[in-house]
C-alpha cells in the first residue's frame, strides 16, 4: 500500500499537498536539494546512475525520518496499525490501475493543449464573406466545444485518489 506524506500538513486549501523538501525542514528540520533536473531523469533505464540512487535513498531515508517524528508525536494516528486501518489504504487501488488512469489525464490534458493552441489561432479571416466558410468555422468551432467537453469527462473520470486530509487537531506536532 502507498501512504502520501504529503497530505499530513493541515493548510487551508486542502488539495495542495507538501513536497519532501517542505516535509523535511518543517518536520525534521532538514534541508534537501531536490534537482529538478535529477527528479526528471530517465528513471526507466536498466542502470540508475549513481546520483539518481542516491537520490532515491536520500528522499526514502527522509520520508522515514519523518514518518518516525510524527510516530512520535502522533502514535494513535501513524502507527503501522492505524495506517492500515485507514480507509483510504483499504480503498487503494491497483498500481496497474492508477497508472492506466495517469496515462490517460496526461493524454486528455495533451489533447485539450492542442485545442487551446488551435483555438487561439482562429482569428476573425477576411475571407468569410461567404456563407459556406461562416458555416464551416462554426461547424468547427462546435466540434472543439463538443471534444473539450468529452475531454473534461475523461479528467474527472480519471482524477487521482484524494489522499486523507489531518486537521491541526489529529496532527500533534512541533513544527521546526
Amino acid at each position: 500500500s502507498r501512504f502520501d506524506l504529503g497530505c499530513i500538513l493541515p493548510d487551508k486549501h486542502p488539495s495542495r499537498r507538501s513536497g519532501l523538501r517542505e516535509l523535511a525542514q518543517k518536520i525534521i528540520g532538514v534541508d534537501i536539494n531536490k534537482s529538478k533536473k535529477l527528479a526528471m531523469s530517465n528513471w526507466g533505464k536498466r542502470r540508475l546512475s549513481i546520483e539518481q540512487i542516491s537520490y532515491a535513498a536520500r528522499d526514502a531515508w527522509v520520508s522515514a525520518a519523518i514518518l518516525e517524528r510524527l510516530q512520535e508525536g502522533n502514535s494513535g494516528v501513524f502507527n503501522a496499525g492505524a495506517i492500515m486501518e485507514m480507509e483510504f489504504i483499504k480503498t487503494q487501488r491497483e498500481m496497474e490501475f492508477v497508472d492506466e488512469r495517469a496515462k490517460l489525464r496526461k493524454a486528455a490534458k495533451l489533447e485539450l493543449k492542442e485545442i487551446r493552441k488551435l483555438h487561439r489561432t482562429d482569428q476573425p479571416l477576411e475571407f468569410m464573406k461567404n456563407q459556406r466558410t461562416v458555416d464551416y468555422m462554426n461547424e468547427m468551432a462546435r466540434s472543439r466545444k463538443a471534444a473539450t467537453h468529452e475531454l473534461k469527462e475523461v479528467l474527472e473520470l480519471n482524477r487521482a485518489d484524494q489522499p486523507p486530509i489531518f486537521d491541526e487537531g489529529v496532527v500533534r506536532l512541533t513544527l521546526l
